[in-house]
């Protein structure tokens, strides 16, 4: 009687292979899912008449419409042909997690935005001009600033935590949770497209892809991601909204020391939000070094060896393309400022 031959284990080689093609091909539907954004915006802008009653919201319209109800979904049934290892439902969060992961998101972020800051301003004294960006700066501030609020805080998370969460991680996490968790961070920050939002983002994304390796459930990271955007976003808006914001705008873009004095006063309620938010940033650092060593992670399925990991991750197709297009976008913003 013939016996059925058992199955012999990947080999290393197998696995390398396996891994480099699952970060090369995920990066390639993220590649597509800017293309159809970009092709489109580019389409729609010549067939858009000269004279337009709110031009800055059709711009924020034209932006993100394209990019959320045409690119998103493509995008989505590319990464089904894929196969995907989602990890275990292992954790539940309760609101008091929600609260705890805040604090150390918020922490992590006011880290980010520092060393954003300070490259900025090294960058800045070298070329000569600011490679910040100042859309979203001049957008919360302007007419529209609800409309660019509603994609920010809510469209955005989801889309973004599926991209970089949920459908890169359930690719590539079973070749190495950490790889996966780092490179899920690191692409989140380069798909900002600049230096000022880069390194906060990056920080932000590992620690939602270590929620999501930990809970295996994408709604705490949307979540997580919605709470993040409408502190640093909304909040400060219904601050400030009552503010010549033409003048203030002025000031923080010529640097006008003496007009950011004159509004001082009103901007008293915008400061001790300020206040809070660092006081909420000093308390996540805190929590974060206190419980550094509670922080594990689960295995990896069918682990890469470590000296192949960056091989597997950056050098392949995928990786190459969508790092092209993120130094063309970083090159584009700093252009933009000249």
């Amino acid at each position: 009687m013939d016996l059925q031959k058992p199955m012999q284990p990947d080999t290393e080689s197998d696995v390398i292979s396996a891994a480099r093609h699952a970060y090369s091909r995920s990066l390639l539907h993220i590649v597509v899912y800017f293309g159809i954004s970009i092709g489109l915006l580019l389409i729609i802008q010549q067939f858009l008449p000269e004279n337009l009653s709110n031009p800055e919201a059709v711009t924020y319209l034209i932006n993100f419409l394209p990019m959320y109800l045409v690119a998103f979904p493509v995008y989505l049934l590319l990464s089904k042909t894929l196969p995907a290892s989602p990890p275990e439902k292992a954790l539940k969060m309760k609101p008091h997690h929600f609260l705890l992961a805040f604090l150390c998101a918020e922490g992590l972020g006011i880290c980010g935005n520092l060393v954003g800051v300070i490259i900025n301003f090294i960058l800045t004294l070298i070329i000569g001009t600011q490679t910040a960006s100042s859309f979203l700066t001049t957008g919360i501030l302007g007419e529209n600033g609800m409309l660019l609020m509603f994609f920010a805080v809510f469209c955005a998370p989801i889309v973004e935590e599926f991209l970089f969460r949920k459908v890169l991680i359930d690719r590539t996490r079973k070749y190495g949770t950490g790889t996966a968790m780092l490179a899920s961070g690191l692409l989140f920050g380069l798909f900002h497209g600049n230096f000022s939002q880069f390194f906060y983002a990056a920080l932000l994304g590992i620690f939602f892809a270590y929620i999501y390796l930990r809970t295996g459930n994408i709604l705490n990271t949307i979540i997580m991601h919605m709470m993040v955007n409408t502190w640093g976003s909304l909040i400060p808006m219904l601050f400030l909204k009552n503010l010549d914001t033409e003048k203030l705008l002025d000031a923080l873009q010529n640097s006008d020391l003496s007009a950011l004095l004159s509004m001082v006063h009103d901007m008293i309620p915008f400061f001790c939000f300020t206040a809070c938010t660092y006081a909420i940033a000093i308390t996540g650092i805190v929590l974060l070094l206190v419980n550094r060593k509670k922080f594990s992670l689960p295995p990896a399925e069918t682990p890469v060896p470590k000296e192949r990991r960056f091989y597997v991750v950056c050098i392949n197709l995928g990786m190459l393309c969508f790092i092209g297009i993120c130094l063309f976008e970083f090159i584009h913003q700093i252009r933009a400022n000249m």
